[in-house]
């Protein structure tokens, strides 16, 4: 196979060639930067918030809003996929469901206040979600140890 192949499949064990980066990069990133970056865009925001503050609770519905329909939008789309034939996969699923669940009760009591129910709704939401999250803990877990076995030879 030719080096700048990149149409005729890999041999077994090979890796496909890698393709010419479409904007090459000149310099290195230093590792700090993003995280700088993100710290400094949370305090705009948090200083934007402040001066929002006569309609934060309008833009906050706003937020949930979009929220749930791009989680809407998103579970619509991932139904079309085999999510099912991985864990990784059923744990996206999960975890989608559970938050847009958690998003509609948000908006719900934002919009019509408490109602009959909401309570333990948000509870059974909040405990699904937690278990979740542990699931993907033991998913990264298990991915870690079969790492380490693959590179110790077991």
């Amino acid at each position: 196979m030719a080096a700048d192949d990149i149409t005729t499949p890999p041999a077994a064990g090979q890796f496909p060639p890698r393709r010419p980066a479409l904007f090459p990069r000149k310099h290195r990133r230093s590792s700090w930067i993003g995280p700088l970056i993100l710290m400094a865009s949370y305090i705009a925001g948090l200083f934007v918030a402040h001066l929002a503050k006569p309609i934060l609770p309008d833009l906050t519905l706003y937020a949930y809003a979009v929220a749930d329909v791009g989680g809407l939008a998103f579970l619509l789309r991932y139904v079309r996929t085999d999510w099912n034939s991985h864990p990784w996969g059923r744990h996206v699923m999960a975890f989608m469901l559970c938050l847009e669940a958690l998003f509609t009760l948000a908006l719900s009591r934002r919009i019509f206040g408490d109602w009959p129910g909401l309570e333990e709704a948000l509870f059974l939401g909040s405990c699904t979600f937690a278990g979740i999250v542990w699931w993907r803990y033991r998913l990264q877990a298990l991915g870690d140890r079969r790492a380490r076995d693959a590179q110790s030879g077991d």
